[in-house]
């Protein structure tokens, strides 16, 4: 079964062998823009998002904080369309992918780990790609939270094939500067 007949069955080549070639440009091969934003809530907001998205030339947006309780798709604006997970009705956290109208059908698999983690594995340019968000927590979230994240963030990782692309955005909730003991590094929320 070749890609076009199941698109979730893609295989990406190596391109390793072709450092330092000349080569013509393959027409399967496309650019795209991939971003990330907190949007705080999507309540609201939708309309504003994608006039963002189209002002920019951004053709998938990777969303935090959506603070919307469900595992559900919505349609935005214009065709937009909104990916999103928020599992637990008692949090306020939420993430989501908004796909152009043309890349809409390319998502073949959408993967809701929990209300912080995501991911929609989709074929671009005839390359499996899985583009994957997260909203990790914050500074004053209790440890044991942030390691649950980084946990269930790394199994996503680990479980996608290594002949896929990944694609990560989101807010990591990092800090640079110096810890109440006065060492100075950096360190994730």
């Amino acid at each position: 079964m070749d890609a076009s007949q199941d698109k979730c069955s893609g295989v990406i080549a190596s391109h390793s062998d072709l450092r330092g070639r000349r080569f013509v440009k393959d027409p399967m091969v496309f650019k795209i823009r991939v971003r990330t934003l907190n949007v705080g809530t999507m309540t609201g907001n939708g309309r504003e998002i994608v006039d963002m998205m189209q002002r920019r030339k951004i053709k998938v947006l990777c969303v935090q904080e959506t603070r919307w309780k469900a595992n559900k798709a919505k349609i935005l604006a214009e065709g937009y369309k909104l990916l999103y997970s928020s599992a637990n009705p008692e949090t306020r956290n939420g993430v989501g992918v908004i796909l152009h109208r043309e890349l809409e059908e390319e998502a073949c698999e959408v993967s809701r780990v929990n209300d912080r983690i995501m991911s929609v594995k989709m074929m671009f340019g005839g390359e499996m790609v899985t583009v994957l968000t997260a909203y990790a927590p914050q500074a004053g979230c209790p440890e044991d939270e942030k390691e649950k994240f980084w946990r269930d963030f790394d199994g996503v990782m680990v479980g996608i094939p290594e002949n896929e692309r990944v694609i990560a955005r989101g807010d990591v909730n990092g800090h640079v500067g110096g810890k109440e003991c006065g060492e100075e590094r950096w360190y994730g929320g």
